[in-house]
Parts: C-alpha cells; structure tokens; sequence
C-alpha cells in the first residue's frame, strides 16, 4: 500500500502547484493564493475560499514549528491535490509566524490514501527541523524527494 502512496505523493503536486512567492504576503493572500489555484485547475468547487476560511476560523492550521496546512472540514475536493507556497518572508498566520504553507483539496475517493499520507506529514510538519529541510528546496521535484525521504525515515511505512 505505502508502494502506491509514494507514487501518489508527485502526482498530488502539479508543476503550478509549487509556487515560491517573492513579495511580503498576508494569511489571507495565500489562502486566497490556494483557493484560486485549486479552483482554476478544477480541484474544487467556487466556495473553496469560503470553506477555508470556515475550518480557520475553528482553529488554525498553523504549527509552532513554522508551517501551515490550510485545508476545509471534510473531504469535497473535486480531485485531490496539494499546493505548496514557500513565501520569501515569514507569514503572520493567527499569530504564528510559517515559512511553509500546504494547501489541501482531498477528493473522498482518495481518502484511504489521503488518510495514510496526511498523518504522517503532520507528524513530520511538527519538527522544525524538517520544515527548515523542505523550505530549502528551490524546484517541485526537490521538495517532493525530500518529503519522501522523510516520510520513509526510520521504517515507517513498511514495504
């Protein structure tokens, strides 16, 4: 099963999605950033944005350790993706200040291998450390070979 989830990771982040952004950026532009991006690409629905908002205004999906994962509250994706910012400065988000930001659109049909892969880049997003990994990464394929790498460390996703 962990075979076929490695093989989706690259498949959930297309070319477009893996957007290094130059300029000071607000929460709310990059959550915007997403929505626009996932919805112009078929991803979502028009009330994406809308949603986003709605699952943050529960709780944040920023960490301590310098990452936000900004996602809606159930699975309603029309196809699933992710989208990676890396903005060039640090983003305010509720008060934590991320250098990473994972937006996510989950399609219910993949959610048996959303729900293998989602916890463990939780577990892994948690780190410091590793979000200082895959922030210094400059092209699409670099940040997601170095995802992987991480998500296999130390066995734990057995073959």
């Amino acid at each position: 099963m962990w075979c076929r989830s490695k093989e989706k990771i690259p498949e959930l982040v297309r070319k477009e999605f893996f957007i290094n952004i130059s300029d000071d950026s607000s929460k709310e532009k990059m959550m915007k950033m997403i929505a626009d991006g996932f919805q112009q690409n078929d991803y979502v629905d028009n009330d994406y944005f809308k949603k986003l908002n709605e699952r943050e205004n529960i709780s944040s999906t920023a960490f301590p350790s310098g990452v936000a994962i900004p996602h809606t509250m159930k699975f309603e994706g029309n196809r699933t993706g992710l989208i990676i910012l890396k903005p060039a400065s640090q983003v305010d988000w509720s008060g934590i200040k991320v250098k990473l930001i994972i937006g996510i659109a989950v399609n219910k049909e993949d959610s048996h291998i959303f729900n293998r892969i989602f916890p463990r880049i939780i577990e892994l997003t948690a780190e410091p450390y590793n979000i200082n990994y895959l922030v210094r990464t400059n092209t699409k394929n670099e940040f997601i070979d170095r995802l992987i790498e991480l998500m296999v460390k130390d066995n734990y996703f057995p073959e």
